[in-house]
């Protein structure tokens, strides 16, 4: 049988012991991390906030924190996607922002849906099939291209939408 040590979250269970817990500064904070090692920090760091700061409400069953934000930026969901469900995992709908995209075509059809002058970040593998579908849908144009990592050839396409 666990005792009560073993529960507490920073023993990696869920139980928060109150009296170590911090007021919170006034002030909003959002915390970024961009990639893997970003994820892992951002999660860390959650964890963190989760034992050494008092939440909103100190008598909620499970604490939130208003003022604190997370996003995590990343072209590989498969950290996300590997979580357990714990109280600091990144939330997947609200805390994590997927770059990659496995259906560029489909995105040059939902014209239905970009606003005109409406601008599209792309980070993507596949330059040239972007180049080219560009060329077959007037209605987008090459804004700017950002080699990201010359050795995997992943670029980041800022698209734009003609008015």
């Amino acid at each position: 049988m666990a005792t009560y040590g073993q529960l507490l979250i920073d023993a990696g269970g869920g139980v928060i012991y109150h009296g170590k817990q911090s007021a919170r500064q006034d002030g909003a904070t959002l915390v970024i991390g961009l990639g893997g090692t970003g994820s892992d920090a951002v999660m860390k760091l959650k964890k963190e906030v989760f034992k050494q700061l008092k939440p909103d409400d100190e008598n909620a069953v499970l604490p939130t924190y208003s003022a604190i934000k997370y996003l995590v930026v990343d072209s590989d969901a498969s950290k996300i996607n590997a979580q357990v469900g714990k109280l600091t995992d990144i939330d997947r709908n609200t805390e994590f922002f997927e770059i990659s995209n496995s259906n560029i075509k489909a995105t040059f059809g939902a014209t239905e849906i970009l606003k005109k002058n409406a601008v599209i970040v792309m980070y993507t593998q596949e330059t040239g099939f972007v180049k080219k579908q560009l060329r077959l849908h007037r209605e987008y144009m090459l804004l700017q291209e950002y080699c990201m990592q010359e050795k995997t050839g992943f670029s980041l396409l800022i698209i734009g939408v003609r008015g």
